[in-house]
């Protein structure tokens, strides 16, 4: 994930949708007001999706490079490569809906993306 902050950026939360917003995680931030990039591991919530929360106005873009099995798999425990591919851009300019507000949080789906086909539902 990278952000682009609009001024400066406390923190990006990002959870599997349908669970409660995790109040004391943050999974990038940017004080300084620069553009910052973090990788993180986070499941699929409800319908495939994920959660994505900004505290202050920022740009967001999320890139998908694997995925693991459920669990119950007896492989469960080995990460699967994808090509990296993009699944959000807010930037208008790369034709984004624009940044997310300060204080907003909006679901991703993940899924439903072309970046995930044949991965496993």
């Amino acid at each position: 994930m990278s952000v682009v902050p609009t001024t400066t950026l406390a923190y990006i939360t990002i959870w599997p949708a349908g669970s409660a917003r995790p109040q004391k995680l943050s999974n990038v931030n940017s004080v300084d007001g620069r553009s910052k990039s973090n990788a993180a591991i986070i499941p699929a919530g409800t319908g495939g999706a994920i959660s994505v929360f900004a505290s202050d106005s920022a740009q967001i873009i999320l890139d998908i490079d694997g995925y693991f099995v459920p669990a119950t798999t007896s492989s469960s425990l080995a990460f699967y490569p994808l090509p990296p591919c993009r699944v959000l851009d807010t930037r208008v300019s790369r034709g984004g809906p624009g940044p997310f507000s300060g204080g907003t949080s909006r679901p991703v789906a993940m899924l439903s993306s072309s970046c995930t086909a044949g991965v496993p539902s």
